[in-house]
């Protein structure tokens, strides 16, 4: 069996022999998930075009030096996350920006079904919102990676520049965090962090 290139790996070599139309496959390609983590991570769209737009311009200067070392996705997962990081500092000073954080500690609590109705639902999701948001930046990164991107303990570890016990930490942090509060009884059965599928060992 012959190993080809993927490709990621045969646009980025196509950027680097001076094909910008590489370049524009690779942005074709990840643009999307791009910006829905990065929406994930900020909470205000605008932002998130604004960080990703970033991000792509870091990867076009920087591309050149890419040694695959890692996949170009969990590359890309690093720069997106970087401008991230750059932009809630910027965001910091609002106190709306904490409030708009669009992530789900608990699974997907839009489609809980509670007698209580649809503003319950509203403000039951706004309240794990802010539980996420308060969370130090490496259980909050850890979480989202994890349970909205759904990747696995070493690409996490790749993203972060962390070893995997630390990710499996920050995890079990998040989930110890979320079990002192009010949010734990409140959730109903099966709609806490889901239970990692991976081995813990």
């Amino acid at each position: 069996m012959t190993n080809e290139p993927s490709s990621d790996e045969y646009e980025v070599a196509r950027f680097r022999r001076g094909d910008p139309a590489g370049f524009d496959a690779l942005v074709r390609k990840h643009g999307g998930w791009a910006t829905r983590f990065a929406v994930r991570m900020l909470g205000q769209y605008d932002a998130a075009e604004d960080a990703v737009q970033e991000a792509f311009v870091r990867v076009y200067k920087a591309l050149g030096g890419f040694r695959g070392q890692a996949t170009f996705r969990t590359y890309l997962y690093r720069v997106v996350l970087n401008c991230c990081r750059d932009a809630r500092g910027r965001l910091a000073r609002d106190e709306a920006a904490l409030e708009g954080l669009a992530v789900e500690a608990a699974g997907d609590v839009s489609r809980v079904e509670e007698p209580s109705g649809p503003l319950a639902r509203r403000e039951l999701r706004a309240r794990i919102d802010r539980f996420v948001a308060s969370l130090p930046r490496a259980q909050r990164e850890t979480l989202v990676l994890r349970v909205h991107e759904g990747l696995s303990y070493r690409e996490i570890a790749e993203v972060l520049g962390v070893s995997e016990n630390a990710v499996k930490g920050n995890l079990a942090a998040a989930r110890a965090g979320l079990a002192r509060t009010s949010l734990a009884r409140e959730m109903p059965a099966g709609r806490s962090l889901p239970a990692d599928k991976e081995s813990e060992s």
